[in-house]
């Protein structure tokens, strides 16, 4: 018999074989095809399954085409093979399956492509990958503070820890302004820890409060408050005490005057420093900064106290038993007490002019405008976050960008609205010019039209107007025509502090804080305001400071920086902050010795070191008239000159200021006791003389005529050097 026949033994015929069987010549009987083998009938030999096809039975006349998702990759396949997790075989009969990445026909374009995976023997890619989430058939980016695995959906996207989703069908997760009360992920239970609710889990619940931390809610019976409270607690001990000791303090303070006040002139230029980078870093990770590294943030939460902002330091929350303390309670406390306390002083003020008429009370109420300083920018920066709001989920919900437990729009948020912009006019508006217009009262005091600086400084100094009005203590340090400075200041600070809490974007409160810390540092260099020139340079380098700490923290969100170079930066900054520290308090002496100097200078009419000209206080004239100004001498002189005279500017007496003629006395021995000067105003005779005799110039003081009329006596020979430290 032929191939694929076959003859049983005892049979005349061949036979052919049946389907899926075969034979070779000469057989007696047809063999069965293996699996992944077909035959027709006759055959003489099995064929292999076709790629994309396959066969598990023996004895079969056919072979299968591979469902959608499998594949057969080689012939004679006994069975089909799924696809790989990433690829797919949209079709039966599949060869080869595609990948996800770069095939599938569902997508766009490749950069779509690369969003899209499945599971293993899929048809199609409908699944997304890791960072993306399926949403109507597309693949959309995971947001921010969110993670999405392999396969997740809208429904599915996890929030990480420390952020917030409002609602399962939200395709934005918000960061949590407190940490520490978001969870993250999807629990039965709700993304809040236990103590804490409502949106972004901002709000503390019944019974507790938010840590002075700012990062979570802790139970009101926690005391980890207290180490800001202490810091309040020896404060107001310290101000107890001192009122106490007045008596002694203030004897202590007139016995080191110059020291103390070059002391607390510093520290009040460090305070504001150290103030504005305190405020600047909340605000700026409130927008979205980056945290600054250690140790400069470790250095900056040791110094936080000096914000002053007394409701972080106390639980309030615990105070309120059906609901939370909120931003408009804050407000209303921040407000409201600094204003209770302006009219008792205003009251006291009032009452102690009624019944000491011949007395200024105006004291307390420049302690008051003091302590005033110090909160301003808190309070200020309270108020101006009273009007932004925050949406979210494309304006699905609105809540107060400094507390979400306030809803926009309400009842309660156009309270709040409506007395923010009556406390705007009061505090950062009204304070800075009820300042300029106390001091404007002064103005013909502290720079008078006509007169030199060096004479203006050394006049105010003993003005029984300002000594009487203590609100000038913000001026007097001050050269003359730059009176108005501390009101500046003011502005400054405010600008840096509480202005830009207007602005919700990171750029935006950048370019303003950069903007604003170079235009007013290039104004304090070319001023330089102060009667100090040490202080002036002091203050200068703080305004460095602060603008240099804004670029730095430009380089980090801007991720310039990290890692150890990082680590260096904010360990320059905070070694720039400790050096300025001790320099309040060191090389005060010596510079208190060098301004010693310069009065002496001043007053003997030489050039001051800080670069502007010193005329003499005897040199100029005034309109007023009257007394004399006398120079007295413990023992007198031998001659006497006096040729030339002047007004004097102080007090309207004459002054002696010989230039050509000396008359040589006789007899007598040299003066070497120190000059006494006298009170321009109190009414004697300022005489001095040049002598021509030997070479010498010298100049010889004499009192005014004894009361028996007789004149200075005259003797032979001693004559006295005039010495500019002796007219000190």
């Amino acid at each position: 018999c032929d191939s694929g026949t076959y003859s049983a033994a005892g049979r005349r015929n061949c036979s052919s074989c049946d389907s899926g069987a075969y034979s070779n010549a000469g057989a007696a009987a047809c063999m069965a095809c293996d699996s992944g083998t077909y035959s027709d009938a006759g055959a003489a030999a099995c064929t292999k399954c076709d790629l994309g096809r396959y066969q598990d039975k023996n004895r079969s006349e056919g072979c299968v085409d591979c469902d959608a998702g499998k594949y057969a990759g080689h012939t004679g396949s006994t069975r089909c093979e799924p696809c790989s997790a990433g690829y797919y075989a949209s079709s039966s009969g599949a060869q080869t399956c595609l990948k996800c990445s770069s095939d599938w026909e569902g997508a766009a374009d490749a950069e779509m492509r690369a969003r899209y995976h499945s599971v293993e023997g899929a048809s199609a890619c409908n699944r997304c990958a890791d960072g993306y989430y399926m949403h109507s058939g597309d693949c959309d980016v995971c947001p921010n503070n969110a993670e999405c695995c392999d396969g997740a959906t809208l429904q599915s996207i996890t929030p990480l820890p420390g952020s917030y989703r409002f609602t399962n069908t939200s395709k934005r997760v918000y960061a949590c302004p407190m940490v520490g009360n978001c969870l993250g992920g999807i629990r039965p239970q709700g993304q809040c820890l236990e103590g804490s609710e409502g949106p972004l889990c901002a709000i503390c619940s019944s019974e507790f409060f938010m840590h002075s931390s700012g990062e979570r809610c802790e139970p009101c019976g926690d005391t980890s408050f207290l180490a800001s409270g202490l810091v309040l607690l020896a404060v107001s001990i310290a101000v107890i005490i001192a009122v106490w000791r007045r008596t002694r303090l203030v004897a202590f303070y007139h016995a080191r005057k110059e020291q103390l006040d070059a002391i607390g002139q510093r520290a009040n230029s460090f305070f504001v420093t150290m103030q504005i980078l305190l405020i600047y870093q909340h605000t700026r990770i409130q927008v979205g900064g980056t945290q600054v590294p250690s140790p400069y943030d470790d250095f900056l939460e040791m110094l936080e106290p000096l914000t002053f902002d007394f409701v972080t330091w106390v639980p309030f929350e615990c105070m309120f038993n059906d609901r939370s303390f909120d931003h408009l309670d804050a407000l209303l406390f921040e407000t409201l007490v600094p204003l209770g306390l302006f009219a008792l002083t205003l009251l006291h003020t009032v009452v102690q002019r009624r019944m000491h008429p011949g007395k200024d009370p105006s004291r307390p109420m420049a302690l008051y405008v003091q302590a005033l300083f110090l909160v301003l920018p808190v309070i200020s920066q309270r108020i101006t976050k009273s009007f932004s709001c925050s949406f979210y989920d494309g304006r699905r919900f609105a809540f107060l960008s400094a507390g979400p437990s306030i809803e926009c729009y309400s009842d309660r948020y156009w309270f709040m609205y409506a007395y923010g912009v009556c406390m705007m006019l009061i505090f950062p508006i009204g304070t800075p010019l009820a300042m300029l217009t106390m001091l404007a009262k002064y103005r013909e005091h502290l720079n008078p039209v006509g007169v030199s600086e060096s004479v203006v400084v050394q006049r105010r100094k003993n003005d029984p107007v300002l000594v009487e009005a203590p609100i000038v203590s913000f001026a007097i340090i001050f050269r003359p025509k730059w009176w108005w400075w501390e009101c500046y200041n003011m502005v400054r600070r405010l600008m840096l502090t509480c202005m830009v809490a207007l602005y919700d974007t990171l750029p935006s409160t950048t370019v303003f804080m950069v903007a604003v810390s170079i235009v007013t540092l290039v104004f304090e260099r070319e001023a330089k305001p102060y009667i100090d020139p040490f202080l002036s340079v002091f203050t200068y380098l703080a305004a460095w400071q602060i603008l240099l700490f804004i670029l730095y923290c430009l380089l980090i969100d801007a991720n310039f920086t990290d890692g150890s170079q990082s680590v260096i930066i904010s360990s320059i900054c905070m070694l720039t902050n400790v050096f300025l520290c001790l320099v309040v308090f060191f090389d005060t002496r010596d510079h208190v010795a060098k301004r010693k100097r310069q009065t002496a200078g001043m007053q003997a009419g030489v050039l001051d070191e800080g670069g502007f000209e010193l005329n003499s206080v005897y040199s100029a004239s005034d309109n007023g008239g009257g007394g004399k100004a006398t120079q007295r001498v413990g023992d007198r002189g031998d001659g006497e000159a006096a040729e030339g005279s002047g007004m004097d500017r102080m007090g309207g007496g004459s002054v002696h200021n010989p230039m050509t003629t000396a008359q040589a006395g006789h007899g007598g021995g040299p003066t070497d006791s120190k000059p006494d000067l006298e009170d321009e105003r109190a009414g004697g005779v300022l005489k001095e003389s040049n002598s021509h005799h030997g070479g010498i110039h010298d100049g010889h003081y004499e009192d005014e005529p004894s009361s028996n009329g007789q004149g200075p006596e005259e003797g032979g020979g001693g004559e006295r050097g005039l010495d500019p430290k002796d007219l000190v």
